[in-house]
């Protein structure tokens, strides 16, 4: 056939893939998302919610984790991306996430830093591992 008006597809934006997630309630009502998440710009475990998201490098995992369940206070920086390191401070009653030129704060109890360390270290354990 000549002369057809079929145009191709234009192809779809890229869009992160979720391989994992953990959902949980934190004692304020509010619903957190932690996911594996593998976009153009590589991997990342991410905290999401409804204010905001941030992440950081899957081999930063057990660290905050361990941060978040010793009752650490302070921040500490994720140093695995040097041109954009993501860093989480805490502090008893919040944590913030930065990345990207974004935070995102979330208030939180001791029960909630154990959920969160879970959720994180969960998310960690079935993030695949990449061969280079």
């Amino acid at each position: 056939m000549t002369g057809s008006n079929v145009q191709p597809a234009a192809p779809a934006a890229p869009q992160a893939a979720a391989t994992h997630t953990v959902t949980l309630t934190l004692a304020s009502g509010l619903t957190v998302h932690v996911a594996h998440r593998q976009d153009v710009d590589g991997e990342a475990i991410v905290i999401e919610a409804p204010q905001g998201s941030g992440g950081f490098h899957p081999t930063w995992a057990a660290t905050c984790a361990a941060h978040l369940v010793n009752g650490a206070a302070g921040t500490f920086k994720d140093h695995s991306d040097p041109l954009d390191p993501a860093s989480i401070t805490l502090h008893p009653a919040c944590l913030t996430l930065s990345v990207h030129g974004g935070d995102v704060t979330l208030h939180v109890t001791p029960a909630d830093r154990q959920l969160l360390a879970d959720a994180i270290t969960a998310v960690a354990a079935a993030t695949p591992e990449r061969v280079a």
